[in-house]
């Protein structure tokens, strides 16, 4: 789980630029050339047990990154069109849409009014985004919570009991 966010922080901020869109292509292009660089220093047994978990953004239910995820990463991630189906919606047991997305982008907007200079934005995000990696850890283990609620009401709403 620590790797996740780790992974996700040097992402963001070395393979993706503010102002560039991702898209299938390009996510393609960021799993099989620069994924295996980030995961250089992850042990093997480690790498042996990673999962992907995928929220709702088009680049990762692209065609060419489905294809790609599912000849090297066999039966080992999960969303849209995986083999692990998630429900690209499903916001309450996924921590990038119940958590990061929405701390990342309220960061974000709050820095835009409170700076002028690009540099400065860009600068105060990153730091931003390494403090969420504490947080994010005790998202991470309200899971347990989360899905043991989602079984106990059979599926049905269950965000009124967190």
């Amino acid at each position: 789980m620590y790797g996740l966010v780790l992974l996700e922080i040097s992402l963001l901020d070395q393979f993706f630029s503010p102002l560039s869109t991702l898209n299938g292509n390009n996510y393609r292009q960021f799993l099989e050339t620069q994924l295996p660089i980030l995961l250089e220093d992850v042990s093997l047994q480690i790498r042996n047990q990673l999962w992907f978990m995928h929220d709702g953004t088009p680049a990762y239910f692209s065609r060419t990154a489905r294809e790609f995820l599912n000849n090297n990463y066999i039966n080992r991630w999960i969303g849209r069109g995986g083999p692990i189906v998630w429900p690209a919606r499903s916001s309450a047991l996924n921590p990038l849409d119940f958590y990061l997305w929405g701390h990342l982008r309220l960061s974000f907007m709050i820095l835009l009014l409170l700076l002028w200079k690009y540099s400065e934005i860009v600068l105060s995000l990153r730091v931003a985004k390494y403090e969420i990696f504490w947080k994010f850890l005790k998202v991470f283990e309200s899971m347990r919570r989360r899905c043991e609620a989602c079984i106990n009401e059979e599926g049905n709403h269950f965000q009124q009991f967190l």
